[in-house]
């Protein structure tokens, strides 16, 4: 129950959930949320980001840096699909796999891993302590796992919803028909509801993970974050549909130069394909699979049992991947990190040489606040700015999981109920946010 002394305005940070006759129309919605919430580049457009880089961030309560790819706002993760799948769930969980079976694909990525751990370039990421995230570079390259690929630039999203993957050249292909097709994007916010009292704002804490800049270019090229959903599923953001052609199609498919900019070949694909399928593993595989993944039963007795099921044991070095080392020169070593920017932070009389999560996150609650409008009658998006009447406290009210619309069965179009009784989406809000709440985080430039 709403209190007396307490005055809520529905608001929206992104686009009212409904069908869009276009593609483009529904591009153009998001990037007005996105201009909206980034409300400080328009006073500083100095400041502003640059694109194709990446900003590095200190991981709050934990060591060593993530890698974020720069954007205006860190506030949305945008999933795009060219069919609506009910639960949207990882790939480890479309088939119903016995525990057994979970686990000789988490098999797989520790073999993948260790793998990795051998190039040169992980081994410098690591050094610098820069996260990497091997579960994230798993789902990039094609192995199962428990994580959905989200991405914060609508452009990549799109280009997912808009052109079809093919197994047999690996590589994607944009629609050949000459009909209307209907995609789906997902907005996912990136503020996590947290129980930590030391990690209030809980961005990338919990479910949504940052996986960016890596030793290899897949994920920073997709703008990449994992969302990680479990066996349940996406169950909570905003879901729209739009229509769109086979022209449509190409023009996206063209914006990433034939797709090879988002799906490039490099050095690690054709070993990924081959661990993907492989049933002779390494006993250290199975070692770091039990401590990565499920400490449940000991090493031994894991081997024990997927022996049974027939599959067969080796020692690292007998993996014929185990001698793939390739040495990265200094040049190219700069070359990676002239694409990372920092930002500092003045708190206390310190100065840090970059940002956390939690101010990230800080940052992300005020831009929802000084970015939202009012939602459309008859629409719930589950966001209420909170404003006390008799004292200057002000703040964001959010129910724990905003459930996506979902599609008619008949055309597979999104009818929202607001948009279909004739009420428009605001451009504007009915409160005024006070000054004193800007934050104060981006007013120094990335260098």
């Amino acid at each position: 129950m709403q209190d007396k002394d307490i005055n809520l305005y529905p608001i929206c940070v992104v686009p009212a959930e409904r069908h869009y006759d276009s593609f483009k129309d529904l591009i153009n919605d998001v990037k007005w949320f996105e201009q909206s919430r980034a409300h400080f580049y328009k006073e500083n457009p100095q400041y502003k980001p640059k694109q194709g880089t990446f900003e590095q961030v200190r991981v709050k309560g934990k060591k060593g840096y993530i890698l974020i790819p720069t954007s205006q706002d860190y506030g949305v993760l945008y999933r795009g699909q060219g069919g609506y799948y009910g639960r949207c769930l990882p790939t480890i969980y479309r088939q119903q796999l016995t525990d057994d079976e979970l686990f000789v694909e988490k098999v797989r990525i520790s073999e993948f891993r260790l793998f990795l751990e051998q190039f040169d370039v992980t081994q410098r990421f690591e050094n610098s302590h820069y996260q990497v995230d091997y579960v994230g570079l798993a789902q990039h390259y094609g192995l199962k796992t428990d994580v959905l690929d989200v991405t914060n630039s609508i452009e990549v999203a799109m280009f997912f919803a808009m052109c079809d993957y093919d197994s047999d050249t690996d590589s994607y292909k944009p629609k050949h028909e000459d009909k209307q097709y209907v995609g789906y994007l997902y907005a996912i916010l990136a503020n996590e509801n947290s129980n930590d009292p030391h990690n209030p704002f809980g961005v990338y804490s919990d479910k949504l993970k940052v996986i960016g800049l890596q030793p290899f270019k897949r994920p920073g090229r997709q703008n990449g974050f994992a969302y990680h959903v479990g066996s349940e599923g996406l169950i909570s953001g905003y879901l729209y549909s739009f229509n769109y052609t086979k022209d449509d199609s190409i023009e996206i498919f063209n914006y990433f130069h034939a797709g090879e900019y988002l799906w490039c070949k490099d050095d690690i694909v054709d070993v990924a394909k081959a661990i993907a399928k492989i049933t002779t593993f390494s006993s250290e595989a199975v070692r770091l699979a039990t401590k990565m993944f499920d400490a449940t039963m000991s090493v031994t007795k894991r081997i024990d049992r997927l022996r049974k099921a027939g599959y067969v044991f080796v020692s690292r070095r007998k993996q014929p991947w185990a001698s793939i080392k390739k040495p990265i020169t200094d040049d190219q070593w700069y070359a990676i990190q002239s694409n990372i920017v920092t930002r500092q932070l003045r708190s206390g009389g310190i100065v840090y040489s970059s940002v956390t999560t939690q101010e990230i996150g800080q940052e992300t609650m005020f831009n929802y606040m000084y970015g939202c409008v009012d939602s459309p009658k008859d629409y719930d998006s589950g966001l209420c700015y909170m404003e006390e009447k008799y004292r200057p406290v002000f703040g964001l009210q959010s129910s724990m999981h905003h459930e996506p619309m979902h599609p008619a069965k008949e055309d597979g179009k999104i009818y929202a109920e607001w948009y279909e009784n004739g009420n428009t989406a605001p451009r504007s809000r009915s409160f005024q946010v006070p000054e004193s709440l800007k934050p104060r985080l981006v007013r120094v430039p990335r260098k």
